[in-house]
């Protein structure tokens, strides 16, 4: 069976168990330059459009049961759709993660001694890392991992066995308990 010859929409189609890897495959190959440019051009960074590429077509493969074939360019249209949406994702992941960090006064990297001795002075380091301690277990974990470490939802998802929604529900509910101990020992 020549695969190089079936449409995109036939290709995403195929649930046999011996062709349904080797079409999907033929799939990735004949995409995966196009939505890796596609984020090339939006992210500018190859390290991250290349994450972004991969994250796309785990989800295509995931969810190609739910692939409605509406006709010639479906497949493709359905694919824009999912990189568009791991775009989107990504980026309110990037927002959260630096509004926390503006928010909570943390680094994202390690500041020089001299900065690090003031922020000591002002006891703001050990103020946040003492209201973190004080969050629940695995809203301290995912806060920890996801700002401080810049760990993806998808990475802590993998690691953790937790849904990516829960992931993010942690995340939001330890900022704004953190949020609320500052405000109030700052008060």
């Amino acid at each position: 069976m020549d695969l190089d010859r079936w449409t995109d929409e036939r290709l995403l189609r195929e649930d046999s168990a011996e062709l349904c890897g080797p079409a999907f495959e033929r799939f990735y190959v004949r995409h995966e330059r196009l939505i890796a440019a596609y984020f090339v051009r939006r992210v500018r960074n190859l390290e991250l459009a290349s994450e972004l590429t991969a994250e796309t077509f785990a989800r295509a493969l995931s969810s190609r049961k739910r692939f409605r074939d509406e006709g010639p360019t479906s497949a493709v249209r359905w694919l824009y759709g999912i990189a568009f949406r791991v775009l989107s994702m990504s980026a309110r992941d990037a927002e959260q993660r630096l509004r926390a960090v503006h928010e909570l006064k943390l680094w994202l990297r390690a500041p020089d001694e001299e900065r690090l001795e003031a922020f000591r002075e002002a006891g703001e380091i050990e103020q946040v890392m003492a209201s973190l301690e004080r969050l629940a277990p695995r809203e301290r974990e995912a806060v920890r991992a996801f700002v401080l470490e810049e760990r993806s939802y998808e990475d802590l998802a993998q690691q953790t066995g937790a849904a990516i929604p829960t992931l993010r529900k942690r995340v939001s509910r330890g900022i704004a308990s953190l949020r609320r101990e500052l405000k109030e020992n700052n008060s």
